[in-house]
């Protein structure tokens, strides 16, 4: 395709504003190829889910509209789609539409990736910084990029994730030298960077991959989450007691931040390195518990090794990207003054509930945004 015809396809993909959700299981399946993968994401994201009226949804597109959203030739499409019902995953409803089986899924859990990035045309540079070549990514190249995207995309906690060549293509049921080989390329692009100051426990020297949030994509992705997010607590019901909606609006504050704390703590726990020294503190912190009421001299032992597995801990964190305070719920806080209570220490009220957004000033700090009374 030539370089003018593509660019204008860019210009018109009807998948611009569509994010492709490539279910994980279809990576593990025999005989599926990566196209297979992206069509049966798109089938996936618009189809086999019922509407508010409880009506199955169906894909209805021809080969042609599937191009628009992920690219490939008409040919190769074919034998996709072939491929995916072969495979007992979609079924054909009538013509040019398409259901995917969502009961065949045994987990939710899926590779995200911007229908973007399968048909726009990319700058690849070299060293210096010259064009070399200019092209649509290959299918490898779109899939590694989803694996990083999945992990970083929407997480606000960690810059960069591991980047283990042999794990990655083991999780996306490709070859490593084809993870290798794309991670270059998506780094002469602009997609990725490798960080190559960073170092890992004990002084070794691990790869790490992060994403370049520079994207158009980024920004829609922003503005539909924008959209989509309420403000909790700041707009007054009417018919309700002023107390009424401050406690909630209070309350939605707490439950925000226990939940990103949660999640947080959640990504911690998927690192090996840290779930063991975490698991070794709960044990540690059990017979601590006992200790402290019958045997002074081991409880201060126990004390002891729990203040090493913490600051253990914390090196592991900040070496995996991990804010170690952002597993806790006061990390989130957006007054110091009252931690989103609604209350001071004095038992007096907060003057932080219905300020509204915070001017741009010094209260700004790296656990949220400080009031002053």
């Amino acid at each position: 395709m030539a370089a003018t015809a593509a660019l204008k396809q860019n210009k018109t993909a009807q998948g611009y504003s569509y994010y492709c959700s490539i279910p994980r299981e279809l990576c593990a399946v025999p005989g599926l190829s990566i196209t297979s993968l992206f069509l049966g994401g798109l089938l996936s994201s618009f189809s086999g889910k019922e509407d508010e009226d409880g009506n199955v949804k169906k894909f209805k597109g021809t080969r042609g509209d599937i191009h628009k959203y992920i690219g490939g030739a008409p040919a190769t499409l074919s034998r996709s789609m072939t491929r995916l019902k072969n495979a007992d995953y979609v079924d054909r409803k009538g013509m040019s539409a398409y259901e995917f089986k969502q009961n065949k899924l045994t987990n939710g859990k899926t590779w995200n990736v911007p229908f973007e990035i399968t048909t726009r045309i990319f700058d690849i540079k070299d060293k210096a910084g010259d064009v070399i070549a200019r092209r649509t990514l290959t299918r490898g190249e779109q899939l590694t990029y989803s694996y990083f995207y999945t992990k970083l995309a929407s997480c606000t906690h960690k810059t960069t994730t591991e980047a283990v060549y042999n794990q990655i293509a083991k999780e996306l049921g490709i070859d490593p030298t084809t993870v290798s080989a794309a991670v270059t390329t998506l780094s002469r692009i602009g997609l990725l960077y490798c960080p190559k100051d960073w170092i890992g426990v004990n002084g070794h020297r691990d790869g790490r991959v992060g994403l370049i949030k520079k994207w158009n994509w980024f920004r829609k992705e922003a503005s539909y989450r924008n959209r989509k997010k309420k403000s909790s607590g700041k707009k007054v019901q009417e018919g309700q007691p002023a107390t009424v909606n401050r406690e909630k609006y209070y309350s939605d504050l707490r439950e925000t931040a226990t939940r990103k704390a949660s999640e947080a703590l959640d990504v911690a726990l998927s690192y090996e390195q840290y779930k063991k020294l975490d698991d070794e503190r709960k044990s540690i912190s059990t017979l601590y518990r006992r200790a402290v009421f019958t045997n002074t001299d081991y409880a201060q032992e126990l004390e002891r090794k729990i203040k090493q597995l913490d600051y253990k801990s914390r090196t592991v964190l900040e070496n995996i990207g991990i804010a170690p305070d952002s597993l806790k719920p006061e990390y989130y806080a957006r007054c110091k003054i009252c931690k989103d209570t609604g209350w001071k220490k004095d038992g007096k009220a907060c003057g932080c509930f219905g300020r509204g957004s915070p001017p741009e000033s010094d209260n700004r700090t790296t656990k949220g945004t400080e009031y002053k009374n």
